[in-house]
């Protein structure tokens, strides 16, 4: 197992071997015009930095632990041979590598990098032994395997065509509904639905009771979960919520007014002795307290509001 999987591509000795002598284990495809710059900048300035291979499992030659770009680039240009360090790797070291290097240098497509983490996971390793290794954010990584496992695959297709950014896709995985994860993503493509909206939706208590079983007379079937049916409910619940806020807020403001008056008219001791004549003179401890913590101790000690409290 590699201690420091981030300096593993910084071998001393570079040997010059066979292009047609390594073997890609696991090929992944390339943008077309991003190749073609590497192989321009191949041919006119030369390889930067060499390719890292191991010795093969079987028989004689090489396997690819990182560089497929610049072998590729050699093959394209015809190239014999290749400089490249050549290292006794584990499978897991050569995984490993080959992450790292990806995500440094050309930030692997969404999904890949997903799929990447997932392996090795696979092979064991954590969260937090991945995000040490890829250098990332440990709740980021456990976001992604939470999207790999819980990620409807028509989810996951969005993501991979670029329909669909990760960072949405992994809030809507959050929702354990596959029908409603679709609605929620082609809401999502068609500009109905924000990403506000969707950590909106991951508060609302329960999204799927809008689109499940109703239990009256003989119960309902299903709602039918569509894209729009999903956005109107978002809008339904958001309007509940800022209601509700707006009612809290209104509360507090009519705390805050009586709790004024209350401490103002207190300090007036022709009020206090009224309130003991008329046998008024008793008020919970929970509003004494309150009260006088408003007019304070010189309050207090002018007016002679000796109020006894009550307790409840």
């Amino acid at each position: 197992m590699l201690e420091h999987p981030e300096v593993v591509s910084v071998p001393s000795e570079i040997t010059l071997i066979p292009v047609n002598a390594i073997r890609v284990l696991n090929p992944r495809e390339r943008l077309r015009w991003k190749h073609r710059q590497l192989i321009d900048s191949i041919a006119t300035h030369g390889l930067k930095k060499p390719i890292t291979v191991r010795p093969a499992a079987e028989g004689d030659g090489y396997e690819l632990a990182c560089g497929q770009g610049r072998l590729e680039a050699f093959q394209h240009l015809e190239y014999p041979m290749i400089p490249a360090f050549v290292r006794a790797l584990s499978d897991e070291d050569l995984h490993t590598i080959s992450l790292v290097e990806n995500y440094a240098y050309h930030r692997p497509s969404s999904m890949e990098l997903v799929r990447r983490l997932g392996t090795m996971r696979d092979h064991g390793d954590t969260a937090a032994q991945i995000a040490k290794k890829v250098n990332l954010n440990k709740h980021y990584v456990t976001q992604l395997l939470h999207l790999l496992d819980h990620g409807e695959e028509r989810l996951i297709c969005a993501v991979e065509q670029q329909r669909l950014s990760l960072t949405s896709a992994v809030l809507i995985a959050y929702n354990p509904d596959g029908d409603i994860q679709v609605a929620l993503a082609q809401a999502c493509e068609d500009g109905k639905v924000t990403k506000k909206d969707l950590q909106r939706a991951l508060r609302i208590a329960d999204l799927r009771r809008a689109f499940g079983p109703k239990n009256v007379l003989g119960g309902r079937k299903r709602n039918p979960v569509t894209r729009d049916s999903v956005v109107e409910t978002i809008r339904k619940e958001t309007e509940r919520e800022q209601q509700a806020f707006r009612r809290v807020e209104l509360g507090e403001k009519y705390l805050a007014f009586c709790r004024q008056s209350l401490g103002e008219v207190f300090q007036h001791a022709e009020f206090v002795d009224l309130l003991r004549q008329e046998g008024l003179h008793t008020i919970p401890e929970t509003v004494g307290e309150l009260v006088l913590g408003m007019i304070g101790k010189s309050a207090q000690a002018g007016t002679d509001t000796e109020m006894r409290h009550t307790h409840g």
